[in-house]
């Protein structure tokens, strides 16, 4: 090593970027997963949000786009829902933000940065939003009908303006309006890397008044008088607010719904599959730092023959993960025990154990509640910890069946189709009869050269008659789903027992349109079933398709960021490989050099011709590394049954990139060996 200093040192600086990257990012993802559970607090407790715009981490871009044509919110409706509530809620804030009016505070020459946020509003504002008083006084309600030209600003603009003396009633010009200070807003810090107190509120009707409220919408956060009273009011407020907007009976809600734990709860369902991701591509990271270490030591060994013998043998390999969250058909929602999750167990379920099952006579009785509200209502209940096999004339399937009780609309509320043979019906539920519609993995085990429609098999010690075959579905997150059977739920509860088992319940609405009318018409349903009071929260969860793919859109960006930074350290990794490579060469060239130079070569010669080695070997692992991606990822396509593509876009940049890091990292040493002195090269030995 005292021999190769540098040689050395680059090979530690290997080593520690590839471990860098690994701690680096599952640090990041810990760390970002506790910011995203304190940073989306931006209400208060039992606080819900009606606003036209959906809830979002970066309100903007696609998703403002989608909603732009949306009706405003206007300050009258906001007006028209606060008295319709009124005693129904602890508080209500009416707010109206100033996004676009990059505004500055001046105070006697002084000014903030443009990038104030003026929120018009009122008493409400530091409840509903989790801001506390510094000292001075809050926004009053006279302040708000007289429109005074008053305003309570955050810790920035006080630190800005008043560094040595108070602020309160001194008056400032805001984006070219006067506004005397009454109070000082509390330090809230930042969410997600933005300020939270570079911010001033003032009366809304004084807002509109100097900025215009034409073109402005107004979000209603609504505090319930307690975590017990919570749905009770949230229904209550959607009621109101329909009224307020002026929507007839037959129209869905123009308005969106939201608060702090409808936001956790997404974030916190795709957790596992952020920190699998970065835990997949750190390890790739590490690898790639791992093989440039092992380059160099592969041409130490070369360089030191003398000294040690070799003997080496190398290989690698790959793996990728992909899946779908598909398991509802189309404007489907569902009620059931335990909340929707990709991997339902563990702490989650632990959670919800306790809570009630959802019995087969609730379900019923909501299935009565919803008659001619909806296209379909499926109740199914799963046996998961059977471990089912199934036997015909001896030939047995793997133990791992999924058994479900369930009625005629199972197909439809979760997206299977039928092969062949008939679906259950009415009958076969009312009759509890001994029938049984196989999966196509339970087909091809059992019935390899004929028809099972007719067979009778035994599962579980129970025997049943195939009246039908579920058509291919594949696999969902790595799991087969044509290893299934579904039979009348009554014969499943007299054949495994009803008393510990809890049944979900699917409703389809009649169109997307009707979607958000049937939701609120099954949540009442649902609750009236469950025998809930009024003052009680729902003891059952809601979900569906849409809810949990907003809940991976929303962390897309998030992943494709992570992905980006620990690809760039690999590559870093890999280019310092490279310079070792191309150091150690010159070392181990330096009389082909001299001899070189000696018949007349120059130095841009041996420049031009070790730059191109570097390129080259650059170039052959991109290469190899963009044909084994293709064929890993439409395998993987070809598996998961979607469509084949060749990526030539991201082909051309890696090889792009390929090309920079060969020149970047191979221009040191190309360096070095233009310039070795010819006479001391012949010399070397």
């Amino acid at each position: 090593l005292g021999a190769n200093k540098l040689r050395a040192a680059l090979t530690m600086i290997g080593i520690t970027i590839g471990v860098f990257s690994v701690i680096s990012v599952m640090t990041a993802i810990g760390a970002l997963q506790s910011s995203i559970e304190s940073g989306i607090s931006f209400l208060g407790s039992n606080i819900f949000q009606f606003a036209k715009y959906p809830a979002n981490v970066n309100v903007g871009g696609e998703i403002k786009k989608k909603y732009q044509n949306r009706r405003n919110i206007t300050y009258r409706e906001a007006l028209h829902y606060a008295k319709l509530m009124e005693d129904n809620a602890r508080e209500i804030c009416l707010k109206s933000f100033g996004h676009e009016i990059k505004a500055q505070a001046v105070y006697n020459g002084v000014k903030t940065t443009p990038s104030l946020l003026i929120v018009g509003t009122n008493r409400s504002f530091l409840t509903a939003n989790a801001y506390t008083l510094g000292y001075g006084r809050n926004l009053n309600d006279e302040d708000v009908e007289l429109s005074r030209r008053v305003i309570v600003v955050g810790k920035m603009i006080e630190k800005r303006l008043f560094p040595h003396e108070t602020p309160i009633g001194k008056v400032i010009r805001v984006s070219g309006h006067t506004y005397t200070i009454v109070g000082v807003l509390a330090e809230k810090g930042t969410s997600f890397g933005q300020s939270q107190d570079d911010v001033c509120i003032m009366p809304i009707t004084r807002f509109f008044e100097d900025y215009g409220e034409a073109k402005r919408t107004v979000n209603i956060a609504t505090q319930a008088f307690s975590t017990e009273t919570y749905n009770q009011t949230l229904d209550k407020g959607i009621s109101a607010m329909r009224i307020a907007r002026g929507l007839r009976a037959d129209q869905e809600n123009d308005f969106e719904i939201y608060s702090n734990d409808s936001l956790k709860s997404a974030f916190t369902s795709v957790a596992g599959i952020v920190r699998i991701g970065a835990f997949v591509v750190s390890f790739i990271a590490l690898l790639a730092a791992g093989i440039g270490i092992m380059n160099i030591m592969l041409v130490s060994v070369t360089e030191r023959t003398k000294e040690i013998g070799v003997r080496k043998s190398i290989g690698a390999r790959r793996s990728s993960i992909e899946s779908g969250i598909s398991f509802l058909g189309s404007n489907i929602f569902q009620f059931a025990k335990y909340p929707a999750n990709v991997n339902v167990g563990g702490e989650i379920k632990k959670k919800y154990q306790n809570r009630r099952n959802i019995t087969y006579r609730e379900a019923l009785h909501y299935a009565k509640l919803m008659e001619g509200n909806a296209r379909e209502i499926c109740l199914k209940s799963f046996g998961h910890e059977i471990k089912a096999q199934a036997v015909y004339n001896g030939v047995k399937t793997t133990p791992s069946l999924l058994i479900v009780g369930t009625n005629r609309s199972f197909l439809t509320a979760n997206a299977y189709t039928l092969g062949y043979g008939r679906n259950l019906n009415d009958e076969d539920v009312e009759l509890s009869r001994r029938v049984i519609v196989v999966g196509k993995m339970i087909e091809k085990r059992l019935f390899p050269h004929e028809t099972p429609i007719g067979k009778v098999i035994r599962v579980s010690g129970h025997t049943y008659t195939i009246v039908g075959v579920l058509a291919e579905k594949g696999t969902s997150f790595g799991q087969s789903q044509d290893d299934v059977c579904i039979m009348p739920i009554t014969r499943f509860f007299e054949d495994y027992g009803e008393a510990k088992r809890t049944v979900n319940i699917a409703t389809q609405a009649f169109s997307t349109e009707t979607y958000n009318q049937t939701l609120d018409k099954g949540i009442s349903a649902m609750r009236i079933a469950r025998g809930l009071r009024a003052d009680q929260e729902n003891d059952f969860e809601i979900y569906s398709n849409d809810s949990l793919k907003s809940a991976f859109t929303s962390v897309a960006g998030i992943v494709r960021i992570g992905a980006f930074v620990v690809s760039f350290i690999a590559l870093l990794a890999a280019g310092i490989g490279i310079m070792n490579i191309m150091l150690v060469s010159v070392t181990e060239r330096t009389k082909e050099i001299g001899v070189r130079k000696s018949i007349g070569a120059r130095s841009r010669d041996v420049l031009r011709q070790f730059l191109t080695e570097a390129v080259f070997i650059s170039e052959a692992g991109g290469i190899l590394g963009i044909v084994l991606g293709i064929i890993a990822g439409d395998f993987l396509a070809v598996w998961l049954k979607v469509d084949v593509i060749f990526p030539y876009g991201w082909a051309i940049a890696g090889l792009l990139v390929c090309s920079a890091i060969g020149i970047g990292f191979g221009l040191y040493p190309a360096y070095r060996a233009s310039n070795l002195d010819p006479i001391e090269a012949l010399r070397y030995e």
